[in-house]
Parts: structure tokens; sequence; C-alpha cells
């Protein structure tokens, strides 16, 4: 976080420094708007906010569908282990009973074998 606080200051500066040396009025020309004799300088430092502010919403749609997503998967698995614990008693009573199984297997095979 602190390596994307520092690149996002960097970039800055440098807009910023790349903005000022460029004052000189200029022609924006787009779809229907003309603008005649801007200074560069709003020119280039609106088109970093616009895409600052894009980013922005991009970035936070993104953190809202993950939750979303978090959300959805915190429940189900919520709801799978209700499921596991469900099937324990199951699990114990089954283990018993192989136990049990086992032990009368061994006692057959001793009484064989005498």
């Amino acid at each position: 976080m602190q390596a994307y606080l520092v690149g996002a200051l960097l970039f800055a500066v440098l807009v910023s420094v790349f903005a000022i040396q460029n004052i000189r009025p200029v022609e924006i020309h787009f779809l229907i708007w003309e603008l005649r004799e801007i200074s560069l300088v709003l020119v280039i430092l609106g088109s970093a906010f616009i895409g600052a502010v894009v980013v922005f919403f991009l970035g936070a749609f993104r953190q809202f569908s993950n939750q979303r997503v978090i959300k959805e998967l915190t429940k189900k698995n919520k709801a799978l282990e209700m499921e596991i614990e469900n099937y324990r008693p199951d699990n114990i009573t089954l283990n018993e009973d192989i136990a049990g199984l086992d032990q009368g297997l061994t006692e057959t095979s001793e009484d064989k074998n005498l």
C-alpha cells in the first residue's frame, strides 16, 4: 500500500511539473465542443483529474463486487460447516461400528486358529 501511495504521489508531481512547463494557450475540439484559448495546464490537470475519478469509480465498483462475493462465500462456508457438524455424530457411530466389526473379526480369526 505504501508503494502504491509513493507511486501515485510521484506521478502527481510529474504531471504537475509537465503541466507547469506547458502553459501556452491551445484550442480543444472534442465531438461538438470547441474551446478556444484555454491554458494547456488546465487541459492536462483536468484530464488527469477526470482519469483519477474514472479509476476511483472503477475501483469502487470492483470493491463492491468483491465484497458481495465474499459475503456469498462466507454464507456458503457457514452452511457447509453446519453440514459437516451434522455428519460428525454419524461418523462417530460408524467408527464405533467398524471398531466392533474389527474386534469381531479378530476374535473369529483367533477361534479358527485354535
